[in-house]
């Protein structure tokens, strides 16, 4: 029971400090009122999110249909060469709550990050949050066991960075930026694997 409690206690310890240093980067009144409120603003930063399920119960929500999810694919489409390319889930949300939060080539644009959940629920209702939290919990422990399974490092690594990653940012985080820091995290472990297999290879010739 005490290594549960320590572990419990480490987390949190952590997890105030690095909201301490998060709004310690540069004086100002905003950033010194978060940090004088740190121990709310570490519990929001982590669940704040899912206060947009109880404005779509008040207020009703727009379904997007899994346009937030094309989104993300597309978003190596240089906007210039298609000016309508579909906004991703935060723009779309703070725009629903506050319309004109979010415009193209605005100054002073503002967003919301949505988390995969709330993300789930504009896109499909609540069909969708219970589809992407099995869908997820399968995807990560197929991930694991996959690099389990490897023995090449960099694939190994890959699958198991994989695993964690969509495992972090599953409360606080959207599908479009998710998607897009795993391929630049993941992009160096996949050169890794090909190097390692090329080398590998010519060793054995």
């Amino acid at each position: 029971m005490l290594p549960f409690i320590f572990a419990g206690l480490s987390v949190f310890f952590v997890a105030y400090l690095t909201t301490i240093e998060r709004y310690g980067v540069k004086d100002s009144d905003y950033m010194q009122e978060r940090k004088d409120h740190a121990l709310y603003y570490m519990l929001d930063g982590a669940f704040g999110n899912d206060e947009a399920r109880l404005w779509f119960v008040e207020n009703g929500q727009k379904v997007n249909l899994g346009v937030t999810y094309i989104a993300a694919v597309l978003n190596f489409v240089p906007r210039n060469w298609w000016p309508e390319k579909p906004l991703g889930a935060g723009p779309r949300l703070i725009n629903q709550i506050r319309p004109g939060s979010y415009v193209i080539g605005q100054r002073g644009n503002s967003s919301l990050t949505t988390g995969w959940v709330v993300e789930a629920q504009m896109n499909f209702y609540f069909a969708g949050v219970l589809l992407v939290m099995v869908l997820w919990g399968f995807f990560a422990n197929f991930l694991v066991k996959v690099s389990d399974a490897c023995r090449n490092i960099g694939l190994k690594l890959f699958f198991l960075v994989s695993s964690i990653f969509l495992s972090s940012v599953f409360m606080y985080g959207e599908f479009l930026g998710s998607l897009t820091r795993l391929l630049f995290v993941g992009a160096p472990l996949v050169l890794v694997a090909f190097y390692s297999s090329f080398f590998s290879i010519g060793r054995r010739v």
